[in-house]
């Protein structure tokens, strides 16, 4: 077959459709509140769920085991999170720090303090607050505390929180009480976030479309939850979304601190974990680069690159079993017991008989792993050490940058492997697999990673050339590219026509692209944004350079490979041409997504020891 990538290029527009069907058909109602007669924001500081299942805040289990709960990702502009950022923040509905518009000039995050006072005096509405830091929080003041329609108190203690419960009547009002920031400052931490009377469920989570997670919600979310319970339409300042509240089943207390002894563990962990991965990757590619030149200890190269290799999906497995959760030493005890058991069944398989028969089989369990754990609502990517945190606030739901970055790499260098050893066939596989992963990992309700479109139909692209032999002409990457930007705005169109508590970030995204406009909340300040995070790291921290660096290097030994490389490469057909397209994956990726230089750096991590176990 000779076709080149036009069976991608086909594939590619005609996934939106399918796409589109589905996304309507997944697409809940929008639910509908009472309006409420007065609604009252309460800041209780430095409570964690943890406090109040200790006892430490009576007040507040009372109002959570009667009301709406959830999980509070107190993340700013800045961190740790101060009182003045945490209230300047709920009432700009957007990310922001300090306490004026002077001190947000040149976030690009767009935060307007004030926005949500503002938004409710333009609608006839009154605020109150009781003091200059509640304030923060709506902006303007316009009443007494008795006659606003919304009122802020900061600084509340669980009694005085019972003060302010017992003056409201819960049937026509709506008390919100957030714990916006730790007193004094520290690391960042899950909160505590309730919602009580008029418009909440009893026994129910909060949940927003910026989470897409029942029972966690952000400061953000917070200002246009205020508004959505008035029916007044956010600005477009306002990056949260509102947050409103659903059935819920089981212990939620119990869960949310499950939750967070997870995000706490993460924030612990994942750094004593990366660069473990990365001085195993370079001892492991030294080690093997020297058993390719002298033909020695094959055996112990082959199993360290295979642990190395395995470790994403023990970390999926550590995930499954609550395991993430333990104390540090028999957390990773687990995760190297689990790389161990993997790598053992990859040596005594009966795939071991085939030529990287063991390195196949780690690949294809890995990316298995990773895409049921997406379709079945990525649990292992809110908790595992290859996921996200919470805490951070980047991502909620779908795939993290980290297992994007493993996706891609494994599943490139097996479609290679696949398409070498069957030519005939090698456009319509490649074809298939690019439309099954561009879904799993683009898909609004599955992977949600926009990038991943624009990263992945090139990719596959380039493969299908380097595969059927094709040059790589100007004319045939613009088709590609092409491709890649009709296939990514048509998924975040059919995102933008579900309803707006069901959209993703896809959604809104396009929607914003199709609607034009510039200031805050425009497409260009999420793209200053964006490159700000990507390309300001280089500035921040010049050590990152390390990352692409790394990937020009990896990129030389396949394209101009030395003898002792060659050879090895040759005698596994297709290899050579998946690893290239994964690299020019890793480089594309670098630049669209948030998280830059981390997943070239996550993609060689795992990558090299897996080649290097495939080769010898």
């Amino acid at each position: 077959m000779r076709r080149g990538p036009r069976g991608l290029l086909v594939a590619g527009l005609a996934a939106p459709a399918a796409l589109l069907t589905l996304l309507a058909l997944t697409a809940p109602p929008a639910a509908a509140n009472a309006r409420p007669r007065h609604v009252v924001i309460a800041a209780v500081p430095g409570v964690t769920w943890e406090d109040v299942a200790a006892g430490k805040a009576p007040v507040l289990r009372s109002l959570a085991d009667r009301w709406s709960i959830a999980a509070l990702s107190i993340r700013t502009a800045v961190s740790p999170t101060d009182a003045d950022s945490a209230m300047t923040t709920i009432g700009a509905g957007n990310r922001a720090r300090g306490r004026t518009a002077a001190d947000n000039r040149g976030l690009h995050f767009g935060a307007v303090p004030g926005a949500l006072g503002e938004a409710l005096h333009q609608h006839g509405l009154r605020t109150a607050a009781t003091d200059p830091t509640a304030a923060l929080a709506i902006g303007r003041v316009d009443a007494g505390v008795e006659a606003a329609d919304v009122a802020v108190e900061a600084g509340l203690s669980d009694a005085a929180l019972g003060s302010v419960a017992g003056g409201l009547d819960l049937t026509r009002d709506t008390l919100v009480v957030v714990s916006p920031y730790r007193d004094p400052p520290g690391p960042d931490r899950l909160m505590v976030a309730v919602v009580a009377g008029a418009g909440a469920t009893p026994g129910g989570w909060i949940t927003s479309a910026t989470t897409h997670r029942n029972g966690i919600v952000t400061l953000p979310d917070i200002a246009p939850g205020i508004l959505a319970l008035f029916g007044v339409k956010p600005p477009p300042s306002m990056t949260g979304q509102a947050f409103h509240t659903v059935p819920a089943h089981g212990d939620r207390l119990e869960t949310l601190t499950g939750l967070e002894s997870a995000a706490v563990s993460y924030s612990e962990r994942v750094g004593p974990f990366t660069f473990a991965l990365a001085v195993l990757a370079v001892t492991v590619f030294a080690a093997g680069w020297r058993t390719l030149q002298t033909g020695a200890g094959r055996a112990p190269v082959l199993a360290a690159g295979l642990l190395v290799a395995a470790a994403p999906l023990a970390c999926l497995a550590q995930a499954a079993v609550g395991a993430e959760r333990w104390a540090a030493l028999p957390a990773f005890g687990f995760l190297f017991a689990a790389a161990l058991a993997l790598t053992g069944v990859a040596l005594a398989g009966p795939w071991r008989h085939h030529r990287a028969g063991p390195a196949i089989f780690i690949a294809a369990a890995t990316v298995l792993a990773i895409a049921v754990d997406l379709v079945t609502g990525s649990r292992g990517q809110l908790t595992s050490l290859i996921g996200y945190t919470p805490i951070e606030g980047g991502r909620f739901y779908g795939l993290s940058a980290v297992s994007f970055a493993i996706l891609t790499t494994y599943v490139l260098a097996l479609t290679g492997m696949l398409a070498g050893a069957r030519p005939r066939w090698s456009v319509a596989a490649i074809t298939a697999v690019a439309a099954v992963t561009v879904g799993l990992a683009g898909a609004p309700m599955f992977g949600a990673k926009f990038g991943s479109i624009l990263t992945l139909v090139p990719a596959f692209g380039l493969l299908a050339l380097l595969v059927s032999g094709r040059p790589i002409s100007l004319r045939a990457a613009a088709a590609i590219a092409g491709a890649a930007a009709v296939v990514a705005i048509a998924v975040g169109g059919a995102d933008a026509l579900r309803p707006a508590q069901s959209q993703t970030h896809l959604g809104r995204f396009v929607g914003a692209l199709l609607g034009g406009g510039a200031g805050s909340g425009s497409v260009w300040e999420v793209i200053q944004r964006k490159l700000d995070a990507n390309l300001g790291i280089f500035v921040r921290a010049p050590y990152a350079l390390l990352a692409p660096a790394a990937l020009v290097f990896a990129a030389l030994v396949v394209i101009r490979p030395a003898r002792v490389v060659d050879a090895p490469l040759r005698a596994v057909p297709g290899l050579r041409a998946g690893l290239l397209a994964a690299m020019a994956a890793l480089a594309v990726a670098m630049f669209l997504n948030d998280s830059g230089v981390a997943i070239p750096a996550m993609g060689l991590a795992i990558g090299a020891p897996w080649a290097v176990a495939a080769l010898v």
